[in-house]
């Protein structure tokens, strides 16, 4: 039996209502195959998964690992490690893919050359829907010297967990995704292999729809994401992204940004203004316009909510 050409991995945490919906966007052929890890969920999602594979008679094609509750990371790291595709594909348990994206999928890894990874288009919605599609969805392919260069260009697109691809012997390479944080592990990645070649990003209509969730968990989690930042920060002061390079500053300046704005949205005052004071001058070589509307928050969020949201009912950082 020859290798898929693509392995999809799912890490599944406390999502028994919507994996079956997730597993549903892919339709079964011969060039993939899909893993499933169940990260210790109380839930039911281990069950609720394995009565969908059951449903559509998938066994053949899509396999369900359990592992105890390790974090998004090790979930990922467990599937990556079963894969025998030359290229893996990762899916958030709650999101879906549109009905065109395995065959775009599958057409970019034939057609990736030397490239090291890819990025998808997303669109966020909420837990349940899908964002509109046109009949004919518009698609093109932008390829990058790395993958700081991609960011760099495309300060909308997301580069995340949730619309990568990337190459198994890369993958290994690399370590997978630290263990070390639950939130950041993505980002951490990008920035290890942003040295390690070209980089496509399939832009345009969406191909991934992000479910974002009352529960959307980590990236409502202030205090979680900080710790995530400050690890970056202290692995770039380490020298383990490689040399001085202005790209990952302005890279690390954004996410302290996102971070900051984070904080003020949760309630967590002090984080926030902890970590300005911390990162102004980082922040203000690389997102200069954030350098004085940050400390404003609390004043911007009166005049403009929508776009400077704030919790007023102040909560500990932990």
């Amino acid at each position: 039996m020859s290798n898929p050409a693509l392995s999809i991995v799912i890490p599944l945490y406390n999502r028994a209502a919507l994996i079956g919906a997730c597993l549903a966007c892919l339709p079964e052929r011969p060039e993939i195959e899909v893993i499933v890890v169940d990260d210790g969920s109380r839930d039911g999602s281990a069950a609720a998964a394995q009565a969908a594979i059951s449903a559509r008679r998938a066994e053949g094609w899509i396999r369900l690992l359990r592992q105890p509750n390790a974090g998004p990371g090790a979930a990922r790291n467990r599937g990556a490690a079963a894969a025998r595709a030359e290229w893996i594909a990762f899916l958030d348990c709650d999101d879906v893919w549109a009905p065109d994206a395995l065959p775009l999928l599958l057409q970019a890894v034939r057609a990736a050359g030397p490239a090291a990874m890819i990025f998808q288009q997303t669109a966020d919605c909420p837990e349940g829907a899908s964002p509109a599609l046109p009949r004919v969805p518009r698609r093109r392919t932008r390829r990058f010297e790395n993958a700081l260069f991609a960011v760099a260009a495309l300060p909308q697109f997301r580069f995340a967990s949730c619309n990568l691809l990337i190459r198994r012997d890369l993958f290994e390479q690399l370590g997978g995704f630290t263990t070390a944080v639950r939130c950041s592990e993505d980002s951490d990645l990008l920035l290890r292999a942003s040295g390690a070649g070209p980089v496509l990003c399939l832009t345009g209509d969406w191909i991934v729809a992000h479910r974002i969730g009352a529960a959307d968990s980590l990236s409502a989690d202030a205090p979680r994401v900080a710790e995530g930042y400050h690890f970056m920060r202290a692995q770039d002061a380490q020298g383990c992204y490689g040399p001085p390079d202005p790209l990952r500053r302005a890279f690390l300046a954004r996410a302290a940004v996102y971070t900051i704005r984070i904080a003020f949205a949760q309630g967590h005052l002090r984080l926030a203004y902890g970590l300005w004071r911390r990162e102004w001058r980082l922040i203000g070589r690389g997102q200069r316009h954030w350098r004085w509307r940050l400390p404003l928050t609390p004043v911007l969020s009166l005049l403009r909510p929508a776009s400077y949201p704030m919790r007023w009912t102040l909560r500990r950082s932990g």
